[in-house]
């Protein structure tokens, strides 16, 4: 039907299809929704993941044991603030707790190594001062106290000289295989002994501003003992064998050691001798033991090859000298006596009072 104001054109007919110039129905409008709307829930506490908070309120939560979750954030975006965690520990008055013991990782052993578990444990170790006090003895503050002295009121002087033991080591040799050990050291002692002898102006002490000149040849031989180095005296040296001077240093050393010295046996000399050869030393300097005027610091000897492609052992001796007592010239011809007999050894075995070798004169 047709209503009233329509165009029948404008009507569809039942059961015939839809007219192609007709327009599309109007769609039904949609109802307005009610001006009533239900109040918005409160938004849910979510715990902070830990990429919310800052290592200062990881730290809080580790000491005090907290969960992220009990504490409600207050922070922009929910980010947990130390501020949180303060007031989270003050209301309930929490305490700090020991950290939890971290599980270690469980290592599957190979069937191998199962063995060693029958093995001992390691005894525990035992705990460490950073240092410990050492008492000194007397006679080390006895002997640092003169070296001290020593040091700061005698002018040292220094001069080294260089000698082939070649010789000198094939005659120890050839002493050993018929029965008589004598150390290198021996030769030395005799050698300086007969130096000194050649070269008085060496053999001297300086006592209140003068120059003495000590009457016999005593050798001072130092000696390393458990309270330090003492020096027994090997007395009229210049007089006796190299086997009796090796003889007599041993028995010498031996009571040292043990303690045993007599005051007359290491108390004064004439000169010292300090040899740490035996030690791989292969030169030093030596402090001058007051009031003597020198001493000799003996090296090891060291292999050398010559002008001529041979190899060759050489010792350095150094000697330390009082400037006020011996002159650079009495020193160096010293040195180059000591350095003659070392290298002509047959001269120390076979010397009497007359010997002398021949050295080159030295002018002033």
């Amino acid at each position: 039907m047709v209503a009233e104001g329509e165009d029948w054109k404008d009507v569809a007919i039942p059961g015939s299809g839809p007219v192609q110039s007709a327009p599309a129905p109007a769609a039904k409008p949609v109802p307005a929704p009610s001006t009533t709307a239900p109040a918005p829930a409160a938004p849910a506490h979510h715990p902070p993941k830990p990429h919310e908070y800052g290592p200062a309120v990881h730290r809080l939560l580790e000491q005090y044991q907290i969960s992220s979750k009990d504490v409600t954030p207050s922070g922009r975006n929910s980010k947990l603030l130390k501020l949180d965690v303060l007031k989270f520990i003050d209301q309930n008055k929490l305490q700090p707790l020991p950290p939890r013991p971290v599980p270690l990782p469980v290592v599957s052993k190979p069937a191998a190594a199962a063995s060693a578990s029958s093995l001992p444990p390691p005894p525990p170790s035992k705990p460490r001062s950073g240092y410990t006090d050492i008492e000194v003895s007397s006679m080390r503050r006895t002997i640092a106290k003169r070296l001290t002295e020593s040091k700061t009121q005698i002018p040292h002087m220094y001069s080294s000289v260089e000698s082939s033991m070649d010789k000198t080591m094939a005659l120890r040799a050839q002493l050993k295989s018929a029965g008589v050990n004598v150390s290198v050291n021996d030769f030395v002692i005799k050698a300086v002994a007969l130096a000194l002898r050649q070269c008085p102006l060496v053999n001297c002490l300086y006592a209140k501003d003068e120059v003495v000149s000590h009457p016999t040849i005593d050798i001072s031989v130092a000696v390393a003992t458990d309270n330090g180095l003492i020096t027994p005296i090997v007395k009229n040296a210049d007089d006796k064998a190299v086997d009796a001077i090796s003889a007599e240093v041993r028995e010498l050393a031996n009571k040292a050691r043990q303690n045993k010295l007599q005051l007359h046996e290491f108390q004064g000399g004439s000169f010292t001798i300090s040899n740490l050869g035996m030690f791989g030393i292969s030169e030093f300097s030596a402090i001058i033991n007051p009031p003597q005027c020198a001493i000799l610091a003996v090296g090891g000897g060291q292999p050398f090859i010559d002008i001529h492609g041979n190899p060759v052992s050489r010792m350095t001796a150094q000697l330390s000298y009082d400037a006020r007592a011996i002159s650079e010239t009495a020193a160096a011809e010293f040195l180059q006596v000591f350095k003659l007999y070392l290298e002509n050894p047959a001269a120390l075995v076979l010397s009497s009072p007359a010997t002398h070798i021949k050295t080159q004169a030295y002018a002033n």
